[in-house]
């Protein structure tokens, strides 16, 4: 869906739209799921530079190991650790 995104934000640079504009035709077309502006706007600004990959780029380093379900576990037990001591 992300890649899809920036592939229809690149119509909006080739036919010089302002980036405003183009957030606009993409909250259109996508709706509640469109990327958050700052990333349609620092995608706008790499493809008016002249980049065409729609893919991120690679990262350096060690790959995750904890996937997002163990994450949002993680956070919500810190979150009632964090509750039950406000409440003492």
């Amino acid at each position: 869906m992300i890649t899809e995104q920036r592939t229809n934000l690149k119509i909006p640079v080739r036919i010089r739209k302002p980036p405003t504009e183009a957030l606009i035709l993409l909250q259109n077309v996508h709706g509640d799921d469109t990327i958050s502006r700052a990333r349609a706007f620092e995608w706008y600004r790499s493809f008016e530079d002249g980049r065409e990959d729609v893919e991120d780029d690679p990262r350096s380093g060690r790959p995750a190991t904890t996937g997002p379900r163990k994450m949002s576990s993680l956070s919500a037990r810190k979150g009632m650790q964090i509750t039950a001591s406000l409440l003492k």
